[in-house]
């Protein structure tokens, strides 16, 4: 089995795992674009903060194995070919195409933001910034120009190395704005150099490591996450007191406490990240049956670019009938679209690499 895109990315000898991290971490970006408010921000908790960041890590892993420029180059437009191609179709979902001028119309294809910095735009056309035509993508914008820069970052070990330790021990790189209005922010930058750093470590070995120290490393771990993640998402709970959950907690008692909301920098990623992992590796381990969940990871890439396209064309008064709908309509996105992938796969496997930046379906030879 050879490598896959930066997204999408295999070692040679396949590691279950890493395949169920991957579709439980594009499940919880679907999750988190919901448009009910109450049932999104449980995915906004710091436990399940990681699901960016494990995809930037991986990409930056891979990337840093045997890196060249010739490596970078087929890397970026292998997956710049089916993140153009979906734009452009999902493009023609845009209310506002038709009064579109050209420059603005190619400043959303591109997902162009500005750059670094929220003030920084040496690319703009006529003051235009845009994002992709669909906004989720815009991690995958990043990993493309990551990637064509990876032997630079690497070339630059110590100074991006201090950037790392910036952006995760301290707020100074972080802005008003989250990451994803802003074109290769700092902490996407470090989050993918990370990975490029990491890579000379065998995955055999992150995963020896996992199963040696589980229970107390990651119990400690997971424990601390979800006391901050309860903590956090009450205290957000009791300032919307319009939210279904907020009603149902109040006949408990339970806004008789003030709750506080914890402040965390942007390593809480990076422990989310860790986290996925760790569930991937147990379970593996313990539930066999979990390795099914592997096979439909090559559907991460269309799952990260026809989701939310999906869930604005289901109307808003749908999600908010019930604080149940989206437990409902999520898991039915999410079935559409690996349905679709294996489709695809079984019927159209030429055109995966183009539309589902999948390399590993190999068309069958006639005979």
């Amino acid at each position: 089995m050879t490598p896959q895109n930066p997204t999408i990315l295999l070692p040679s000898s396949r590691e279950h795992w890493i395949d169920i991290s991957r579709f439980l971490a594009a499940c919880l970006i679907v999750c988190v674009h919901a448009p009910a408010f109450s049932f999104a921000s449980l995915f906004q908790l710091p436990v399940f903060n990681g699901r960016v960041a494990f995809f930037l890590i991986l990409a930056g892993y891979f990337m840093g194995r045997n890196n060249s420029w010739n490596k970078a180059f087929k890397r970026g437009y292998t997956l710049l070919i089916p993140f153009l191609f979906w734009n452009i179709v999902i493009s023609f979902l845009h209310p506002g195409i038709m009064n579109m001028g050209l420059p603005e119309y190619l400043c959303n294809l591109a997902g162009f933001r500005s750059l670094f910095t929220p003030d920084f735009i040496p690319l703009s056309i006529n003051g235009l910034t845009g994002e992709p035509f669909s906004p989720p993508t815009w991690f995958l914008r990043d990993i493309i120009l990551c990637s064509l820069i990876s032997p630079i970052l690497l070339k630059l070990k110590y100074p991006v190395f201090i950037l790392i330790l910036i952006c995760f021990s301290t707020d100074w790189l972080q802005y008003p704005v989250p990451a994803n209005k802003v074109t290769l922010a700092p902490s996407t930058v470090s989050l993918f150099s990370l990975g490029l750093f990491l890579s000379s470590i065998k995955l055999a070995e992150v995963k020896h490591v996992y199963k040696n120290s589980f229970t107390p490393l990651v119990l400690l771990a997971v424990g601390t996450g979800f006391l901050l993640s309860i903590t956090n998402y009450l205290s957000v709970c009791q300032n919307n007191p319009e939210w279904n959950m907020h009603k149902i907690l109040a006949s408990y008692g339970v806004w008789n406490i003030s709750w506080p909301a914890v402040h965390l920098n942007s390593l809480c990623p990076v422990f989310g990240a860790l986290l996925l992992m760790a569930l991937g590796i147990w379970l593996e381990k313990k539930i066999p049956v979990a390795r099914k969940l592997s096979n439909y990871a090559p559907a991460c890439f269309l799952i990260f670019v026809l989701h939310y396209p999906l869930i604005m064309l289901i109307p808003s008064h749908i999600w908010k009938q019930s604080f149940f709908a989206p437990f409902v309509l999520i898991p039915a996105i999410i079935f559409l679209i690996v349905a679709f992938y294996l489709f695809l796969r079984k019927f159209f496997p030429a055109c995966l690499p183009y539309v589902a930046n999948d390399r590993i379906t190999h068309v069958p030879k006639k005979n």
